[in-house]
Parts: C-alpha cells; sequence; structure tokens
C-alpha cells in the first residue's frame, strides 16, 4: 500500500512540478524572443563556430538550474531559432550535467576545489559530446519542426516579420505559444511520468547501498549510472539524495555518477524528445551523459577521499 502511495504522490507531484516548469520555462524562452535579449542570443549562437557555440551553450547550460525534463522547451527553441546541432546538443548535456545539487555537495564536503574541477570537466565533456555529434553528421536525425504555434489573436507584423511587441501582448502570446506546446505534449510527459513513478515506486530502497558493499568502486560506477538512466532525479531532490547516501557511507565515485546520470537522463525526459529526435540521436544523449557521469564518478573517486 505504501509503494502505491509512493508512486500515485511521485505521478502528482512531480507530474504538477514537471507541467510549471515548462509552461514556465516555454513561456521565458517565447518573451526572450520577442525582445532584443534573445534575439541578440540566438544570433551569437546562430552564427558562432561549432566551438565556440558549444562553449557558450555550455556556459548557458552552467548557469540555468534544468533538470533533464525541462530542458526540452529550451533545446525545442534553440533548434526553431536554426541554432546548430553543436551548441543545441551540448546545451541539452550541460544543464543537468553541470549539476549545481552536486556542486553543493562538493563544496560543503571536499570543498571548493572540487567543485570547480568538477565543473570545468563537465563542461569540456559537454563541449566534446556536442561537437562530436555534430561532425558525425547526426542533425540528420532530427525531426522537422515547425514554427511555434501561434495563438488566435495575436497580432504580427504584416510582412511575418514580428515586430517588437508591448509587453503585454508578448506575455499574452508567449502564455497562450506555451500552453499549445504543453497540449502537444502532453501525452509523452503524461506517459513517461507514470513510468517513472512506477521505477521509483517499486524499486528496493537498499538497492544501492547493498551494491555498493558487493562490487569495488571501479565496477560500481558504471553500474549505478546505467541503473540511473530510467530514473527521474529532481534538482530539488539531489541535495538530500546525496546526503542520505553520504550518511551510508557511500563512495564519491559511485554517488556522483548516480545523481548526474539520474539528473541528466530519465525515462520522461526521452519520451519528450521523440517529439524533436530520432531514436540515433536519443541514443547518443543517453551515450554521452553515462559517459560523462562515469568520467566524472572516477575522477571523483580518484580526487575526492571522502564526504
Amino acid at each position: 500500500m505504501d509503494k502505491v502511495v509512493d508512486v500515485i504522490n511521485f505521478i502528482l507531484l512531480d507530474g504538477l512540478m514537471l507541467v510549471i516548469l515548462f509552461l514556465g520555462i516555454s513561456m521565458l524562452i517565447l518573451l526572450a524572443q520577442q525582445f532584443s535579449l534573445g534575439r541578440s542570443i540566438e544570433v551569437k549562437l546562430a552564427n558562432a563556430s561549432s566551438w565556440n557555440g558549444a562553449t557558450l551553450a555550455a556556459i548557458g547550460g552552467a548557469v540555468t538550474p534544468f533538470c533533464s525534463c525541462s530542458t526540452v522547451p529550451v533545446l525545442s527553441g534553440m533548434l526553431r531559432s536554426k541554432i546548430g546541432l553543436a551548441s543545441c546538443f551540448t546545451f541539452l548535456i550541460s544543464s543537468p550535467v553541470i549539476n549545481e545539487g552536486v556542486i553543493i555537495l562538493l563544496v560543503s564536503g571536499p570543498g571548493f576545489g572540487s567543485a570547480v574541477i568538477f565543473v570545468l570537466s563537465a563542461a569540456l565533456l559537454s563541449i566534446l559530446a556536442g561537437i562530436i555529434v555534430e561532425r558525425t553528421g547526426m542533425i540528420r536525425f532530427l525531426r522537422p519542426l515547425g514554427t511555434v504555434a501561434v495563438p488566435e489573436g495575436y497580432m504580427g507584423g504584416s510582412t511575418g516579420e514580428v515586430s517588437r511587441p508591448a509587453f503585454r501582448t508578448a506575455l499574452s502570446f508567449s502564455w497562450g505559444a506555451a500552453r499549445m506546446e504543453l497540449r502537444q505534449i502532453m501525452p509523452y510527459l503524461v506517459i513517461g511520468i507514470v513510468i517513472g513513478g512506477l521505477i521509483h515506486g517499486y524499486m528496493p530502497e537498499n538497492i544501492l547501498t547493498d551494491l555498493d558493499h558487493t562490487f569495488p568502486p571501479y565496477l560500481l560506477i558504471p553500474l549505478v549510472a546505467l541503473i540511473a538512466v530510467p530514473l527521474y532525479i529532481s534538482p530539488m531532490a539531489i541535495v538530500p539524495i546525496g546526503y542520505a547516501l553520504i550518511e551510508k557511507g557511500m563512495d564519491p565515485g559511485p554517488l556522483v555518477a548516480l545523481l548526474i546520470s539520474g539528473a541528466g537522463t530519465s525515462l520522461p525526459e526521452m519520451i519528450l524528445l521523440l517529439r524533436l529526435f530520432r531514436w540515433p540521436l536519443i541514443v547518443a544523449h543517453i551515450v554521452a551523459v553515462v559517459t560523462a557521469a562515469v568520467i566524472l564518478g572516477f575522477l571523483a573517486q580518484w580526487t575526492i577521499p571522502n564526504f
């Protein structure tokens, strides 16, 4: 009975949080795109070289505390703005991988130096992932996107260009377009959240600590990174989960790998990405996040004696 309650709570609470995040982020992106800030950023990213664009995207990902699911509306806006795949993919990886929760754990434990090494390493891995995906021609696995749906009653320019609107008009347009986008993506979101809730409710609570005492770190780090792929770990939950596992004696390497992989991938996110990516690009995304989680896990295991 308790597990059923856990599943229902996960579906209702996390589902509501994702809906609010999706609407809020979509509105902010649409507002920015209608004013000079959004346009100047889009122009810089669209005109930048692959390396420069990926670097800017990694910086943007580092300062945006988005979970894996809430990066999807940002990614959709970037793709619609014709920003290069290297930049888009780098942002998709870096936003959840350069993880504020892990940074808090590192600063409060080993110290500021470990956090700096983590951020720089995660940013480099994200940039490399974006460059590799673009250079290997995986742009062919993007699904075609139309323009943002325009709500009824919105007044644009007569030439198809949207002139800089009054804030109230821009806000109304952003709210309507965000709701339309949410309606299109809602079936994917519901399916993903239900599956995620079942995994959350019925996965044995002691599995991670049991594994920690069964396998050596060099085997456990890639193992927990793979186990965490379908899980949904909210950015708000990373710190309490991290402290709980630290208290149970979990090594730093497996802990970092678990939190990064769980925050960077999830079944809800993969289902949402089906609207933007074909399967080979989704697999590339999973491989990139898991690889980053494993490398950063080994880095933590070798450089951090304890929490």
